[in-house]
Formats: structure tokens, C-alpha cells, sequence
């Protein structure tokens, strides 16, 4: 079975065709950019100005957004007053609110076919091939293409993970209810909206794990995503959480109860039944991708798909993981790949 991971860098890589055309607030981010001023728009009433300033700068002062965001969360019990924990969880709830805005604005304005997921599904497609599908990104673009492509719903968890597309860091198509005990709030207008947002981002990790058994996922590429208010009225005109794990080194699944079960463990057995991994736009630098590697068979082939780090990918990888077999780097990006594949 081949199995294909992909980082950010194959959803920026699958828009090559229609990048130029696209606004630039629809382009996939990479990590590092995602608090690149072009998506400032999408913080409004997640995150102020100087919360987001703060972000920005911190990618240039740290060197990484992920390493200066799990030492700010990690730093959390170290805070003597409760009012301070509280509201620094409700910070890094309103980064989660401004990554789902931000990534559904890219997952339903910058798919068109055809893109670098689609061709490369169509072609794996014709070969017949034993395949599955990690992606590390929280955008939807991979997961319109599957539906395009094999003329599959995406509508249940169940769904996912029998096509074989595991998704560990979530999605923004995935959103869970509220606990049974977070407070309720009254329907109402536009400016109440602002008041179930600013709830849902304090309550999102200020409380007990969410449960998977809450969740609910939405057809990926639904136009009810745009906006949160048609999204609201889903739940009822209440809030919601999206199923998101912020760029930490380390992912907080203990946060949502199942989620490793369900999600991770799959991914683990799908690696099992690897002979070849092809990493496309991916630096695999996260503690998980690690850990899901100590399964694979040590005859599996390793291929990396980027651009100017792909040979420094495959040397660290091979690092930290000597029993896989070195294969082949592809350098000229995703798109190239997929249409040579």
C-alpha cells in the first residue's frame, strides 16, 4: 500500500495553477505564515490587534510559530492566579477561532479543478492502487478533491476513515458541541453572534475534554461554512468548537476524549501496511509523525515531494527513523509530481 502525507506545503502547491488569479487571503498558508498580515482580516473579533501583532512578530523573534506557542501554553501552570490561566486559555481559543476562519476562507475560495490533489488522485485512481491518505493540514482542499475524484460523501467520521483519509491535526469541517455543562445562550441578532463567539473562545479550554462523541461534520466543500452565522444555526444558534489542534509540537488530543482512538490509532495501522510513504510538502519535524513511524516496516520506501528542502527532509527523516529505505526526492514541487506521477 502507498501511503501519501501531506503538510502544508501540498495544499500552497496544489493551488500552482490558479495562485496567480487567486486573492492572496485564499492562498494555504505555511505554519510560519499563518499570521502573515494578508489574513489579518480573518482575526476580527477572535483576536485584537495587538494579540495578533503579537503573533506575527513572534515567528520572527522565535525562529517558529509552534515552538513560541507551546512554550506560552506549557507556561499556562505556571500562573499562580486562575483569572490569568483562564484567559490565557481563552487567548489560544481565539487562535483556534481565527485558524478555522482563516482555513475555511482558503477551503472554499482557492479549490478549482484542477489542482494538485485532484490530478494526483485521478491518476492513482486509473493505476488502481492501494492507497491512503494523512494530511496534516486543517483545510478541505485535499478533501473536496477525494469527493471529486472517487465520487465519495465525506459527511461522517466513519466515512474518513474508510476511504482511508486520516486527518491528526482535525479540520475545519469538523466541529464539536458544547459540553452538556457550558452555558447557554439566548438566539438572537447579529451583535449577540459576537457574544457566542467571544463564549465559544473563552470555553473552548477553560472545562473538562470534549468527547468525540460530540462531534459533527459537515460536507467539506458546503457554502453554510462561509459564514458563522449559517454555521450557528447548525447548533441550534448556540456556539460550537472546531476540531482543531493549535500548532504545538506536541498536540493536545487529551483535550478531546476518542480522538486518538479513532483518529491516530488508524493512522498507525494504515502504516503498518506501508511499502511506500510519499511525504508531499511535508517537514515531519512534529513529535506525532515520530511516533507513527516506529510502525512502519523497515522495507518501507521513502519518497519526499517539495521544493527546496525536499533533500534535507529525507536526510532528517532518515535520521530518526534509519530503518526505512531511502527513495526518491522530487524538488520541483507538488504540482510536477502529480502531474508526472
Amino acid at each position: 500500500m502507498k501511503i501519501f502525507i501531506f503538510g502544508a506545503g501540498a495544499s500552497l502547491g496544489s493551488q500552482d495553477r490558479t495562485i496567480g488569479s487567486l486573492d492572496p487571503s485564499f492562498h494555504a498558508p505555511l505554519v510560519d505564515q499563518l499570521f502573515n498580515p494578508t489574513y489579518k482580516k480573518y482575526s476580527n473579533n477572535t483576536l485584537n490587534e495587538s494579540e495578533f501583532e503579537e503573533c506575527k512578530n513572534a515567528v520572527k523573534s522565535c525562529g517558529s510559530l509552534e515552538r513560541w506557542l507551546t512554550e506560552r501554553w506549557e507556561a499556562i501552570q505556571a500562573l499562580r492566579d486562575e483569572n490569568s490561566k483562564q484567559a490565557e486559555k481563552a487567548f489560544f481559543g481565539g487562535i483556534t477561532f481565527y485558524l478555522w476562519f482563516l482555513l475555511q476562507a482558503v477551503s472554499s475560495n482557492g479549490y478549482s479543478e484542477p489542482n494538485g490533489y485532484s490530478i494526483l488522485l485521478q491518476k492513482i485512481r486509473k493505476k488502481d492502487e492501494l492507497f491512503a491518505l494523512i494530511s496534516f493540514n486543517y483545510d478541505t482542499l485535499l478533501d473536496q478533491a477525494v469527493q471529486h475524484r472517487f465520487r465519495r460523501s465525506l459527511l461522517t467520521l466513519e466515512e474518513y476513515l474508510s476511504f482511508g483519509l486520516i486527518k491528526p491535526h482535525g479540520s475545519v469541517n469538523w466541529l464539536l458541541r458544547k459540553r452538556a455543562e457550558d452555558p447557554g445562550l439566548p438566539e438572537g441578532t447579529q451583535i449577540e453572534q459576537v457574544l457566542r463567539l467571544r463564549t465559544a473562545t473563552s470555553k473552548l479550554y477553560n472545562g473538562p475534554p470534549h468527547s468525540m462523541v460530540n462531534i459533527e461534520i459537515i460536507n467539506p466543500d458546503n457554502p453554510d461554512l462561509l459564514t458563522f452565522e449559517k454555521t450557528l444555526s447548525r447548533f441550534r444558534y448556540q456556539y460550537f468548537y472546531p476540531l482543531l489542534f493549535m500548532p504545538l509540537t506536541g498536540k493536545l488530543y487529551s483535550q478531546v476524549e476518542g480522538f486518538q482512538e479513532k483518529i491516530i490509532q488508524r493512522g498507525h495501522d494504515l502504516l503498518r501496511q506501508a511499502s511506500e510513504i510519499y511525504l508531499v510538502g511535508y517537514r515531519a519535524a512534529d513529535d506525532l509523525i515520530k511516533e507513527m513511524f516506529k510502525n512502519v516496516n523497515s522495507n518501507t520506501v521513502l519518497h519526499v515531494i517539495g521544493i527546496e528542502a525536499a533533500d534535507e527532509v529525507m536526510q532528517n527523516v532518515i535520521s530518526w527513523a534509519p530503518h526505512l529505505q531511502k527513495g526518491d526526492t522530487y524538488s520541483s514541487g507538488f504540482m510536477r509530481f502529480a502531474e508526472d506521477y
